[in-house]
Order: C-alpha cells, then sequence, then structure tokens
C-alpha cells in the first residue's frame, strides 16, 4: 500500500573528529598517504596513469536505520545521495581471502613483517592482512545472516563497489528491506537487491555505520542494480516520487537527533510553506544548475554544476567562492601559515615541522597555499601542535611568531615599506591600520577581518597601545611584532607591559560578535620620550603654520566632513551631503582607522539624471530612467583627525574608486576629483592592472579549455577505437586506426561457421517486437561470451543468423577444433533462452565447413570485416541443411577437427547440396577432450550434473531429433556473408 514514510537520523562525532579526540589522526594520515606512494611506485611500467593526491577528510555524520530480512536484522547506514548502491556487511565479512595472492597483498614481507601497518591501506582486501595490520573493519558491526531470513534469495553475483574514501567487496543477495527501525512506520520494499560486503576497506574501522544505502539513480549503480527507494517508486509502495532530505545542525553535540527523511512525500513541517524546484541535469546524481551563493555579506551571480550529496557534512566549491566564503566567516589568508612554516624550518628543522603536519592533519604543501584561505580553527590546530612538540605554551608561540613576522616580512621586500611609515615608533603604531587596509584591500583583494590599533602618548614618554580584535588571544603576536620593530626600524629596545585585557560584544553588520581590547605599555628603559626617538623627519618645521578660510578649505577639500564631539556634522565639503551618524568615543577609540563612509542620497550627479528624466516625454522616459537606476550610493574613503580643541573632528577623505567602471557606477568623472588627488593615480593605475589580470584571466580560462576539449577528445577517440575493436579483429583494427592501407588476404584453411533459429519465423509472428529484441539480445550476448573465450572472429548477425569464423586474420592449425569447441557451447547456452510465448528452450541449428576464403576490409565511412569465397557459401548451405538442436560439419571440418582434437562424430551419409551435389557429411556429438563445464566455462553441480554435460546436452537435443523435419525451406534462405563469390 502505497504511503509516506518518515524515518529520523542520528548525528555523530565524524571519524576525523574522533581521531582528533583519541590522538590517532597522525598515525592514521602517514599510514594512508605512505600506502598512497607506495602503490603510485608499484604501477606497472613506471609511466602513466598520472596521479594527483586529493584529500579526504572522513565526514561522514549523518545515520539512518534499516533493516533487511524476515526476521528483520538492523543495520545503521549512511543515507547517501552521491551513490545507488545498498550494501552491509555479511556474517562472513572479514573471513573471506580474495586476491591475496595478487598485486601487493601478495607482498608477506612487506605487508606482514616490515611495515605490517601498511597492509590495510595498500591491499583492497584487508582480510589478507596479518601480524599487527590494523583493527579489522568489520568488527564491531551488525552482519546480515541470510539463513535466518526466510525472506532470502540467492543472487550469487560478484559485487565491489569504489568511493572517494574506502571500498566494499563481497556477492549480491535479495530480500525485504525497510527504511527504518522496527516498530517504526517503515517503508517496506520487497525484493530488493543488495550487497553482502566480505572485505571492507580501512575507513570503516571503528566507523559507527554498518553499510550505505544510496539513493542517487539507477545509471550510476554498480551491476546496474535498482536502488531501493527507485524500486519502491517502481512497485507504487510510495504516494509521490519524492523524498525530503532535513538534516539538522546540533554544533558538536554526538548521537543526538540530527534530522529526518521522508519518503513518498514533502516534509512540510521541516521544509516551510515555499518550496522551489530546480530540473535535474541529468539522472545519475542529483545534479542541478545553482545560479548564484550568498553567504553574509557576500554573494555571487554565476551558474554552477552542483550536487547533492548527504553522504557528506562539507561544501565543497571553486576556489574563488570558497576563499569569499571562508574571509567571511573569518578564515586566515595562507600567508600567516607560510610564515609560521618558515619559522619552523628555520628554528626546529623540516623533521620536526613534519610531525606539525601529520598531528594537525595537513598534506604536506596544502598547509601553506599563500591565495589559499584557512579557517582560523585550521590555523590554531596548527598553533597548538606547535606548542605542544616545541613544549612552549600557545601564548610564548604567538609571540616568538610576533618577532619572526617582521623579521620574514621585511625578507621578503615590505622592508622599504616598513621603513618609510613614520619617522618614530608612535608613528608607525597610529598607520597600522592603514598598512593593514592597504595590504588587504590593495594589495591581495582579500577583504579579511583584521585588527584595529590606536596609540596615545603618555606624560612620562611612554605609548600605550589599544589592540581591537575579534580573534580573542592573539594579543601576543603583537607584543612579538611591537618589540621587533622597534629594534629592527627604530634601533631601540623597549619593555612591554599588559595593562589590561577587557572584551565586549560589538553588532556588525554581519552579527554580533566578541571583541576583545588589549592595552599594552611600551617603555624605554632610560625612560626617555618614545615619541622623540627614531630617525629624523624628512623635512624641517618652520614653526609658522599656513591657514586657509573656511571657503578655500571646502573648495579645496570638496570630500570632508567635520563634527563636534557629539558627531553633529559642523562643516563639510561641497560635493557632500549632510548627516552621518557616529559615536565620537568609538571614532576617537578608532582614530587612526581608514574611514569608509557611505552617503544616503542617490549617487553623485543623480540628481540630474531624475531632472532630467522628468523633462522626457513617456517614450523615452525608459531610457533615462535604466541609466539612473544604474548608479551606486557614493562611498568615502579618508582619515580622521581629532581638532586641537579635542572636541571636534574632521574627515579627510576621497571617493572610494578604484577603477574606472567604479568611477561610471557613481555617476562620476576623473575632472570631479582635485587635481592634488592621489585618487586619480590609483584609478589609472588599477585600470591598467585590471585590464592585464583580465587577459590573464581569458589566457588561463583558454588553457582550461583546451585542456577540457583534450580530455574530451582524447575520451572520444577511445570510445571510437573501441567500437572499431568490437567491429574489426583487433590486429585489423590497430592497423586501420594507425592508418595503414589494409589488404584483402587470402586464407588457405579457416573455419566458417553459420547459426539460426529453425523456427524463427513462427516465434515471428506470435510475439511482440520487443519480445524478439530481448530474446535474440539475450541469445547473441551468450554466443559473444564464447566467442570471447574462444579467440574467434563473429562476423555479422543478421535476423536470427549468427556467423562466426575461425583461423583469421591470425592463422591457427586447431581453427576447426575451436569452431567445434564453440558450436558446442552454443547448442548448451541457447537452451537458456526460452522463446516468448510458448517459453519453451531455444534449439539452434549449426552448420560448419572449412576451406580458402579471402578476407577484407570493406568500405571506408563503415568499414566491415567480410568474408569471400566458396567456403563460406558452402557453410551456409550445409546449415540450412542441418537438423535444430544439431551440428552439422562438412567432411574437411571433421578431417581437420581431428587432426587437432578429439572428437565423437556420427555420420548422416551423403546428402544433396544445392549446386554442389551429393557431399559427405558429420554430425558433431561430442568434445573427447573438453568437457561442456569447460567449454562454456561454468560451474558444475556435483550432486545433479554428470561429469562432462554432454548427458544433460543429448537430452536437451530429444526435441530437435524427433523434430527434425522442420527446416526452414531452402528457397526462403538468403546469404548470410555480406558478399558472395
Amino acid at each position: 500500500m502505497a504511503g509516506v514514510h518518515q524515518i529520523s537520523l542520528v548525528k555523530v562525532e565524524s571519524l576525523r573528529k574522533r581521531m582528533f579526540r583519541e590522538g590517532t589522526w597522525t598515525r592514521h594520515v602517514q599510514m594512508k598517504h605512505a600506502a598512497r606512494s607506495m602503490r603510485f611506485m608499484a604501477a606497472p611500467g613506471g609511466r602513466g596513469p598520472y596521479h594527483e593526491q586529493v584529500s579526504d577528510y572522513e565526514d561522514a555524520e549523518y545515520l539512518g536505520n534499516i533493516t533487511i530480512g524476515t526476521p528483520e536484522q538492523q543495520f545503521r547506514v549512511i543515507l547517501d545521495t552521491g551513490s545507488a548502491n545498498l550494501w552491509v556487511p555479511d556474517k562472513t565479512c572479514g573471513q573471506n581471502k580474495d586476491g591475496c595472492d595478487s598485486g601487493l597483498c601478495s607482498i608477506p614481507l612487506m605487508t606482514q613483517i616490515l611495515l605490517p601497518e601498511l597492509c590495510p591501506y595498500l591491499c583492497p582486501n584487508p582480510n589478507c592482512c596479518s601480524g599487527g595490520g590494523g583493527a579489522n573493519p568489520c568488527d564491531g558491526k551488525s552482519k546480515f545472516d541470510s539463513d535466518l531470513s526466510k525472506t532470502f534469495v540467492k543472487d550469487g553475483r560478484r559485487w565491489s563497489i569504489q568511493y572517494g574514501t574506502g571500498s566494499a567487496a563481497g556477492f549480491l543477495g535479495q530480500d525485504t528491506v525497510r527504511f527504518g527501525s522496527p516498530g517504526t512506520n517503515q517503508l517496506v520494499v520487497p525484493g530488493t537487491v543488495f550487497g553482502q560486503a566480505t572485505s571492507l576497506a580501512p575507513f570503516f574501522a571503528g566507523q559507527p555505520i554498518d553499510g550505505i544505502l544510496g539513493l542517487a539513480f539507477k545509471s550510476i549503480a554498480v551491476d546496474g542494480v535498482t536502488p531501493p527507494f527507485l524500486k519502491a517508486v517502481d512497485d507504487g509502495l510510495v504516494d509521490q516520487p519524492v523524498f525530503t532530505v532535513f538534516l539538522e545542525h546540533v554544533g558538536d553535540e554526538q548521537n543526538v537527533p540530527g534530522g529526518v527523511y521522508t519518503y513518498g512525500g514533502i516534509d512540510e513541517k521541516n521544509c516551510g510553506e515555499v518550496i522551489a524546484y530546480e530540473p535535474l541535469s541529468a539522472t545519475t546524481y542529483w545534479q542541478f544548475k545553482m545560479k548564484g551563493v550568498k553567504s553574509g555579506t557576500y554573494s555571487q551571480q554565476k551558474t554552477w554544476q552542483v550536487i547533492s550529496d548527504t553522504g557528506t557534512s562539507l561544501i565543497a566549491a571553486p576556489l574563488a567562492v570558497a576563499q569569499s566564503i571562508a574571509s567571511k566567516a573569518g578564515g586566515k589568508f595562507g600567508f600567516i601559515h607560510e610564515s609560521i612554516r618558515q619559522l619552523m624550518l628555520r628554528k626546529y628543522g623540516d623533521e620536526l615541522w613534519q610531525e606539525v603536519l601529520t598531528r594537525s592533519g595537513f598534506e604536506n604543501g596544502k598547509e601553506n597555499i599563500v591565495n589559499h584561505y584557512y579557517s582560523d580553527s585550521d590555523t590554531y590546530l596548527l598553533v597548538d601542535s606547535v606548542a605542544t612538540l616545541t613544549k612552549m605554551t600557545r601564548e610564548q608561540v604567538w609571540e616568538m611568531y610576533g618577532c619572526f613576522l617582521i623579521e620574514y616580512t621585511m625578507e621578503i621586500g615590505w622592508d622599504e615599506l616598513v621603513r618609510s611609515m613614520s619617522p618614530n615608533l608612535k608613528g608607525f603604531l597610529d598607520n597600522l591600520d592603514s598598512l593593514h587596509y592597504f595590504i588587504d584591500h590593495v594589495v591581495y583583494k582579500a577583504n579579511l577581518r583584521g585588527p584595529s590599533f590606536r596609540c596615545e602618548e603618555n606624560p612620562d614618554g611612554s605609548l600605550t597601545l589599544h589592540y581591537f580584535t575579534g580573534r580573542p588571544g592573539l594579543y601576543p603576536i603583537v607584543k612579538g611584532v611591537l618589540r621587533e620593530v622597534a629594534r629592527r626600524v627604530f634601533n631601540i629596545d623597549i619593555n612591554l607591559t599588559i595593562t589590561g585585557r577587557t572584551q565586549r560584544s560589538v553588532q556588525m553588520a554581519t552579527g554580533e560578535r566578541i571583541e576583545e581590547h588589549t592595552l599594552q605599555e611600551s617603555r624605554h628603559p632610560s625612560n626617555e620620550t618614545l615619541s622623540d626617538v627614531g630617525v629624523f623627519a624628512a623635512t624641517e618645521n618652520f614653526g609658522q603654520a599656513l591657514r586657509l578660510n573656511a571657503a578655500d578649505f571646502c573648495n579645496a577639500l570638496p570630500y570632508h566632513v567635520i563634527m563636534d564631539e557629539h558627531c553633529h556634522l559642523i562643516q563639510t565639503g561641497r560635493e557632500l551631503a549632510p548627516q552621518i551618524p557616529f559615536d565620537f568615543d568609538n571614532i576617537c577609540n578608532f582614530i587612526n582607522a581608514v574611514f569608509v563612509l557611505q552617503v544616503k542620497t542617490s549617487p553623485t550627479d543623480m540628481r540630474k539624471q531624475r531632472e532630467q528624466a522628468e523633462r522626457l516625454e513617456d517614450g523615452n522616459g525608459s531610457i533615462a530612467s535604466t541609466a539612473f537606476h544604474q548608479g551606486h550610493h557614493l562611498k568615502l574613503k579618508g582619515q580622521m583627525m581629532l581638532l586641537s580643541d579635542s572636541k571636534s573632528l574632521i574627515y579627510l577623505c576621497s571617493p572610494y574608486v578604484t577603477s574606472i567602471p567604479e568611477l561610471m557606477q557613481y555617476g562620476m568623472r576623473l575632472t570631479a576629483m582635485p587635481l592634488h588627488d592621489a585618487t586619480r593615480d590609483l584609478i589609472l593605475l588599477n585600470q591598467q592592472r585590471l585590464t592585464d589580470v583580465e587577459v590573464n584571466l581569458q589566457l588561463e580560462a583558454n588553457n582550461e579549455q583546451l585542456e577540457i576539449l583534450a580530455k574530451d577528445l582524447d575520451a572520444e577517440k577511445r570510445k571510437t577505437e573501441r567500437i572499431l575493436r568490437d567491429m574489426l579483429p583487433s590486429s585489423v583494427a590497430s592497423q586501420l586506426m594507425s592508418g595503414e592501407h589494409i589488404e584483402a588476404r587470402e586464407y588457405e584453411h579457416a573455419t566458417v561457421m553459420f547459426s539460426d533459429v529453425p523456427n524463427f519465423q513462427s516465434v515471428l509472428s506470435n510475439s511482440q517486437p520487443k519480445d524478439i529484441v530481448q530474446m535474440l539480445n539475450d541469445l547473441f550476448h551468450r554466443f559473444d561470451r564464447l566467442v570471447l573465450m574462444h579467440k574467434v572472429f563473429k562476423v555479422e548477425t543478421v535476423g536470427d543468423s549468427y556467423l562466426t569464423v575461425g583461423g583469421i586474420p591470425e592463422q591457427l592449425a586447431e581453427h576447426a577444433e575451436i569452431i567445434c569447441h564453440v558450436a558446442i557451447g552454443m547448442l548448451w547456452e541457447a537452451r537458456a533462452v526460452f522463446e516468448p510465448v510458448t517459453k519453451k528452450s531455444i534449439n539452434v541449428r549449426i552448420g560448419i565447413h572449412s576451406g580458402p576464403l579471402v578476407a577484407g576490409v570493406v568500405a571506408l565511412c563503415m568499414p566491415r570485416y567480410c568474408l569471400f569465397g566458396e567456403t563460406v557459401s558452402m557453410a551456409s548451405s550445409i546449415e540450412m541443411n542441418g537438423l535444430p538442436g544439431k551440428i552439422h560439419c562438412s567432411e574437411k571440418t571433421y578431417k581437420y577437427a581431428m587432426q587437432t582434437g578429439r572428437f565423437d562424430f556420427t555420420s548422416r551419409g551423403r546428402i544433396l547440396i544445392k549446386g554442389k551435389g551429393e557431399m559427405e557429411t558429420y554430425l558433431l556429438v561430442r568434445s573427447t577432450k573438453k568437457s561442456v563445464w569447460e567449454i562454456v566455462d561454468r560451474e558444475r553441480d556435483v550432486q545433479k550434473n554428470s561429469i562432462d554435460g554432454y548427458e544433460e546436452l543429448e537430452t536437451g537435443m530429444s526435441f530437435a531429433a524427433q523434430q527434425h523435419t522442420i527446416v526452414r525451406p531452402l528457397a526462403t534462405q538468403t546469404s548470410k556473408t555480406c558478399s558472395i563469390s
């Protein structure tokens, strides 16, 4: 009965988090990387395929319950939309030894004596490992016992599946699968084909999961089995062909409810009233087009192909998008990691750094990508690992890093900028915010969330530094930076003291955050005034100030505002509109920061556009309206300064534009900028830089496109080659692909075999076309297997006729023997195919003749390998005069077969062959050299079958022996070859 079924999920601790907690992650990563390297080294030939190392984070966290069998056996599985197979461990899991005698599994010295820990990572079947090869991945898991289930049906096919993080292998079975725990509103799906795993990859060792239930489409299912939910849809067991996934975020809590799956309907409780629908791009994964992404203040409109995968709790995205989201979420720029790496290499050496990487879970080379964003937790984990291995506190590590940061920064080309910032230490600290802003927004354009600094001069000559940050605990970095700057740039040693440290909650545009305020007092050892200690100023102070009246000042600085201590505007530049709400104390706290303000009214010059739009007629109004809406609100960038009365602030600013397109968006032109304003030069220089960047990006995009096209072309070439090898003999196909001209070739000795279904016309008239196609497809599929197994060549199929040849293009002395064995196999395999209406086994008749022939490739557009000569025509005639269920051979074939093989033939006497007169022919009965089981490569049931299988074959021929008169009339036969000599 159809219905809607809801299954609760549980959220568990991911493998990575658990290994971090238990301290085993380091060893796990070492083993994985070592095993990967050994597999690459063990690749045959020493060249290709080429591998790229990737990382997985063992991050499966959401699990659900299912049951299998009658009575029910319960399993905890990952409900995975990224795969399409259901499997659980079999009761024999961990016991079989399949594959132990091949590949790296067969090197006992390597996997069991020298490196036993590596064995589970090197060998696809961890059951082959011994001598301390780690935990058996099957241990501790619920295992399926088919003997306990009354509804189990054996399938028997071997089965294996490979995921990004591991693999499983075993055999297939069939039973009733129920979604959910016993006693709940279960979705019951009888007759589901599932995998019974006898071996698991090391990834599953210690995992709180028993198996995986795939919810993707049949097209990606291993062995083409129908996924359980799609079977429920096909069987009409659900109201709608829909399932809903709700995964609940519960922080770091473990083994708590983590969401719900709803099968057959919409989860109205958790989904809400508004549901958007997106068409799938392909019926493989749950893949669709995503037209944009938004995270906090970051958004981007673009089309991506994305996959919704419930088997992982991570989000994978293009590098640029991931970096932007990480930046808004507080991610750290990769420069920090690189400078930490340089510090450790110089102070402690590479060996300790490798220990830091493995302890913190980073792959070597992936921890210091400069243009990559790392989360704060990754950086803290790296620093904590350094602290543990060096036996230092985290604060000591951060202070050591602060000292080295100045040293490293000046080494890589920033020394001139650092030295040119100020003639004294106070000026340097006052300009730190500007330096941060320049590096962040101009050099890297990273939009990072940096700290802020404000420096005060005390009456005794010491300095008090106010340090504001949204990342508590990093104040030791500032201590190290300050001490090293004073020593390297100003040639003084200072004493630093933390005089205060407070935290407060601050409401930001992106939400509320905790901000730490640290006060650090800097004092000269000899109590000199620090603001006077340093290099000399670049210009002399003449002592007399130059003054401007208010009107000239407003004209000279058109973009400025002056406000009092209550943040009331008392003066603005002539290009600005008033009212910017501020708090006086806050501005004083951040007096050295770069302030970016945005006007509330329409963009500059928009008023003129609006007035122009109002004057236009209705027919042209849309044009002006469009131009108006393209403008943006003007942003200003500048510096706040406290005037001498300490009750007024002046804001010296310029329009915040960095490129000509931005200038146009604000409705401005370069002439709006004062001639002395450096923003003019910045815009022009940046325009050139943007042009260069655009050209480089286009070149990279073209390169990527060419690489994709090359890969696609290579894939299509391989497909074409595969099709060509299916159409032609392998050696002939190779010649054709290499551009060689293929001449027709004469063969002195070859054996040709025709086979058909003698009562095909009656079957055709009584059956549906699709049933006929299915019957022939099944029959020819079995014949193809025999042809490939015995290394003969299938020339073509026409209707129910099947033409095969042995001894060409590679000449074989035993060509007749091989074809006779294939013929015996065809009789046997045909018994397993049934007529659509009568459900009786098919009897084929077979004719074989040996002799000389000519073979070659005909046509260029659709090349075919064709046979010519009397031998082909004679084989066709012998087949047409044959009996259903019998193998009819000419005298030449009989003689050739007996030269190299051992067969039992029965003489049929002399029969009349049209155009050839009377000929001696024979019926092939059996081979005394090979049993039927060897010929067809099937297992013999020792309890039921005879030793050689010919008794069963003869029994199956009894119908044919009685119905030997049912032969297709000669007049209705047509040639089965592509040409007749």
